[in-house]
C-alpha cells in the first residue's frame, strides 16, 4: 500500500476491550501488545520503532539518546506532534524530541503527524478534576463510576478523532492519508486489586487496539489474520512509514504488515519501575492473542515494598486498594499466566530470552525532571 501521508492518533489509556464499535468499524482493527505499560516507554516506541529495551526510555526521566533517530527527523517530510498538554512542557515532548505543539492542520504534504488525546487517562474527560488524587478522593471506591466516567472520556477523545477525520476529508487529503488509531497501554479498574496503569503487568495493561483506515484498505490488505494474531507498537511504525516510502529511513524493530508476515505469533512488553534509584517493579512478558506469561525480574523484597507503597501512597488510599492480598499477591509472584496462551510457561521464557539477546541496544540517558514536570507528573499520579 502507498500512502502519501500519515496521522497517528494515539489515545491514552485505551484498553482492548474498550475499543467502541464506531472506531472499530472505519478500518482495519488489530489486538496489539503495547511494548509497555505507561506513557514514556510507549511513546519512545511509537517515536522510533524500538522496544524499550532498546532505545533505554523506561521512566519519566530517561530520555532518547542523542543519535537516536525518530520518527520526525525524516528528510522531506514535515512532522509535528500535538499533545493534550498545554504548550510544550510536557515530558512527552522532551522524550520525543520536538520543542514546539504542531496541529494536523499546520502541515502540508507529505506529512507524518502524531496526536495524543488524553480523554481516556484518568481523571477522565475535559471537564475533569485538575488532579488525578481529587478525582480519587471524590470517587473513593466506586469502581462502576470510574468505569463510566472512562467511558465519557473515550467518546469524548473519539469525538476529537471525528474532527481529525472530517479535516482530512474537506481538505481532500483523505485518499492519500494513512491514519492510525491506537493507544499506548491501557487502564485497571480493581482488577488485581489496584487501579490506573503501570503495574503489574497484565492483559488489560498490555493489549491495546490499532486500527489502520482509509478508504482504500481492506483486510486482505495485510498479511497477517486479525481475527486471530496479535501486533505490536513497532510493526505499527515499520508498517506506517514503509506505507509513505520510508521504510528504510529507520532501523526498527517491527515488520511492515502489508508486506510481511510477523514470523512471531506473539510480542513482547517490558516494563523498568525505577525509584531512587532502585528497581522497584521490573518484569518482561510475552503475549499472542488469547494469553500470556509474565516474568517478574527484580528481588521479590522490592516487589513486596512497592505493593505496599500502594497503600501508602495511593490517594484516598483507604478506599482505593480493592483486595489487598490479591494486590501483593500479584506482585511477589515470580511467574504468572493470563488465559490461554500457545506457548507454555518454559518455551515463552526461552522465546523471550533468545528474542531479547538479539535485539540491539541503545545508549541510555537519563535527564531528570524539571520542577513543572514533576508537578505535572504529580497531578497525574505518577508522582507522589
Amino acid at each position: 500500500m502507498n500512502f502519501k501521508n500519515v496521522h497517528i492518533y494515539v489515545a491514552d489509556s485505551l484498553r482492548w476491550d474498550y475499543l467502541p464499535d464506531t472506531i472499530s468499524e472505519l478500518g482495519v482493527t488489530f489486538k496489539t501488545v503495547a511494548q509497555s505499560n505507561f506513557s514514556a516507554p510507549s511513546f519512545a516506541t511509537l517515536g522510533t520503532g524500538l522496544y524499550p529495551v532498546q532505545h533505554q526510555v523506561h521512566n519519566w526521566g530517561d530520555v532518547l539518546a542523542p543519535d537516536t533517530p525518530t520518527i520526525f527527523e525524516l528528510d522531506g517530510l514535515h512532522t509535528g506532534y500535538r499533545d493534550h498538554a498545554e504548550g510544550t512542557e510536557a515530558t512527552v515532548f522532551r522524550i520525543l524530541k520536538q520543542d514546539e505543539a504542531v496541529d494536523l492542520s499546520d502541515l502540508k504534504p507529505p506529512f507524518l503527524h502524531v496526536e495524543r488525546n488524553s480523554y481516556p487517562h484518568v481523571p477522565f474527560g475535559k471537564n475533569a478534576p485538575d488532579t488525578v488524587q481529587e478525582y480519587y478522593n471524590d470517587r473513593g471506591n466506586d469502581w462502576q463510576q470510574m468505569r463510566r466516567d472512562y467511558k465519557c472520556g473515550i467518546k469524548q477523545s473519539v469525538n476529537r478523532f471525528q474532527k481529525r477525520l472530517d479535516y482530512l476529508e474537506d481538505s481532500g487529503l483523505l485518499e492519500d492519508t494513512l491514519i492510525v488509531f491506537t493507544s499506548d497501554h491501557g487502564e485497571l479498574f480493581g482488577e488485581y486489586g489496584t487501579k490506573g496503569h503501570g503495574s503489574p503487568t497484565c492483559p488489560e495493561l498490555v493489549y491495546v487496539p490499532t486500527v489502520f483506515i482509509n478508504p482504500q484498505l481492506q483486510e486482505e490488505d495485510f498479511q497477517i489474520n486479525p481475527q486471530s494474531e496479535i501486533i505490536e507498537h513497532v510493526d505499527l511504525v515499520q508498517t506506517m512509514l514503509s506505507s509513505i516510502g520510508y521504510g528504510n529511513a529507520l532501523t526498527t524493530s517491527g515488520v511492515d504488515l502489508f508486506s510481511r508476515d510477523r514470523m512471531r505469533d506473539w510480542g513482547y512488553n517490558h516494563i523498568n519501575i525505577v525509584r531512587k534509584g532502585r528497581k522497584f517493579y521490573t518484569a518482561e512478558s510475552a503475549w499472542d492473542y488469547n494469553g500470556g506469561h509474565v516474568f517478574a525480574q527484580n528481588k521479590t523484597f522490592y516487589r513486596f515494598i512497592y505493593a505496599i507503597s500502594q497503600f501508602r501512597d495511593a490517594p484516598a488510599r483507604e478506599n482505593l486498594v480493592a483486595n489487598p492480598t490479591k494486590l501483593i499477591r500479584y506482585y511477589i509472584k515470580n511467574t504468572e499466566l493470563f488465559g490461554s496462551p500457545t506457548h507454555s510457561e518454559s518455551k515463552s521464557k526461552e522465546n523471550i530470552d533468545t528474542f531479547t539477546d538479539q535485539l540491539s541496544r541503545e545508549e541510555g540517558y537519563a535527564h531528570g525532571l524539571s520542577e513543572n514536570e514533576k508537578e505535572r507528573l504529580k497531578n497525574l499520579g505518577y508522582l507522589t
